[in-house]
């Protein structure tokens, strides 16, 4: 495969856990990449500063979150369904080193 869309040097790079999809991190930007047509099917841009780590979070069956932090100070989610839109933007006031999400269903019982 050959992926061309980021300006600068990619950083990181995960698999999609249930999707034929790559995810990869230059600087202030994330992009999915399509793993069957080398694809790029989202661009998300919204860190002001270098993005330093991501993860995904399953929201239900088949479907995940995408979750970037950076040294920005901020935190956030990106809705991979569609065009990789935002959903939410969390202020941590500390730059981010490591994002991780936890499976919170069962402990609400």
């Amino acid at each position: 495969h050959n992926f061309k869309g980021h300006a600068g040097i990619v950083s990181l790079v995960r698999f999609h856990p249930a999707r034929l999809q790559l995810v990869t991190i230059a600087d202030t930007e994330a992009r999915l990449w399509d793993l069957e047509s080398s694809a790029c099917v989202g661009v998300m841009k919204n860190h002001l500063a270098s993005i330093s780590s991501m993860c995904f979070g399953k929201v239900k069956t088949q479907m995940f979150e995408l979750v970037t932090g950076g040294r920005d100070q901020i935190v956030n989610v990106w809705d991979l369904q569609g065009k990789c839109s935002l959903v939410r933007s969390i202020p941590v006031f500390e730059n981010v080193e490591g994002v991780m999400t936890v499976p919170t269903r069962h402990l609400r019982q």
